[in-house]
């Protein structure tokens, strides 16, 4: 998966759940922060895709 694709899946993710606000708690992290990773300001954390059931390779995301 792509950043651009985790993007998007992240923003899927977020729809599902109604908001910002509420996927940010499921995961465990803060609203701002996840708002970061949406757009692309900050990377996503190994705790973030650990909670989406995900984990990072050198050059993807792929599920774990």
């Amino acid at each position: 998966m792509t950043e651009t694709q985790f993007a998007q899946y992240l923003a899927r993710k977020v729809h599902t759940a109604g908001s910002q606000r509420e996927l940010a708690q499921q995961l465990g992290v803060t609203q701002a922060y996840l708002s970061q990773v949406l757009r692309r300001k900050r990377p996503a954390s190994r705790r973030l895709l650990t909670a989406l059931g995900l984990k990072k390779r050198p050059t993807e995301i792929v599920a774990a």
